[in-house]
């Protein structure tokens, strides 16, 4: 073979092997996006928040009829200590922890007033629903802390996004305050 057809031979399988590199870059941030999501998901978030209630060391311990309800209360002795008709006192500190991590929220009734609609999930968001509103996180229901991913967590496209930094400061905020790492 000449040199010429080596040196074409050498820049073909350069070009493959530079797009086969690529592929496989953009396989593996798929799939650290898919485990971030597996640790990142709102039932453990909902545990998260559950446990930070019953035993977290700064929270509430708040056993509200609201907290009863959503399940943020494990601790059984906070639950028979709990006051009937007390205003829920979770909601406010976790809302305090949502904004020290940098995460935007809004209540879904404000939401609704204007596009709220579901948007395509990506495929490790399925099962959840994702609203078309441009924040990070949507409270509903007052006290009762429904929970429902935004547009800025779900359209992040890399484990560097902000957005996902920001989700991954309050679920450590969320541990740390348990006394586990």
């Amino acid at each position: 073979m000449s040199t010429r057809g080596l040196d074409k031979l050498a820049l073909v399988s350069k070009l493959l092997l530079d797009q086969r590199v690529i592929e496989l870059r953009q396989e593996v941030e798929h799939l650290r996006l898919r485990l971030f999501w597996k640790d990142h998901s709102m039932p453990k978030l909902v545990r998260l928040m559950a446990q930070a209630n019953s035993y977290g060391d700064n929270a509430p311990k708040c056993a509200c009829s609201a907290c009863v309800g959503q399940g943020r209360i494990e601790d059984l002795d906070v639950y028979r200590n709990r006051v009937s008709g007390a205003p829920c006192s979770f909601a406010p500190w976790f809302k305090e922890r949502l904004a020290q991590c940098g995460l935007t929220f809004q209540p879904i009734s404000a939401a609704i007033g204007y596009q709220a609609s579901l948007v395509g999930r990506p495929k490790f968001l399925e099962g959840y629903e994702v609203f078309d509103v441009d924040v990070h996180l949507l409270l509903g229901h007052d006290d009762q802390l429904c929970l429902f991913y935004g547009t800025k967590l779900s359209n992040a496209k890399s484990l560097k996004d902000p957005a996902l930094q920001k989700l991954a400061a309050l679920f450590k905020a969320l541990q740390e305050g348990l006394g586990s790492e």
